[in-house]
């Protein structure tokens, strides 16, 4: 298996980039997300989105419904978020890690949009 110049020259400057990053600053932009996504969905009728922290250190949101007020299964849920506009891929939980700034923007909207969409108006 032979191994190109550029490839090596690559992996050195991606190294380079990972050493030089403060890490604390980047994880501390992760949780800043998470939270700015749980404020904002905070209102929304049935959805509760709880910042937690994982194993690695920093804050997710975890999102649960109430199916008296969002009357949806877990698969029901998953399917409308990949068929929306982002798509979201959602296993429970938003990592927002692997989010680029501003993402958390676009997530937020649709997320909204789904929920209250989903949400019985009695």
């Amino acid at each position: 298996m032979k191994v190109g110049k550029e490839e090596i020259v690559g992996l050195v400057v991606a190294l380079d980039r990972y050493v030089e990053r403060d890490v604390e600053a980047w994880v501390a932009g992760w949780s800043e997300m998470a939270r700015r996504i749980a404020l904002a969905l905070a209102g929304i009728p049935g959805l509760t989105a709880a910042v937690v922290t994982n194993t690695a250190g920093y804050e997710d949101v975890e999102l649960t419904w109430d199916p008296e007020v969002v009357p949806l299964a877990t698969d029901e849920v998953k399917a409308g978020l990949m068929a929306a506009e982002p798509r979201l891929a959602y296993l429970m939980t938003i990592r927002t890690r692997l989010l680029r700034e501003g993402e958390d923007a676009l997530v937020i909207r649709a997320l909204r949009d789904f929920f209250r969409g989903a949400a019985r108006s009695d």
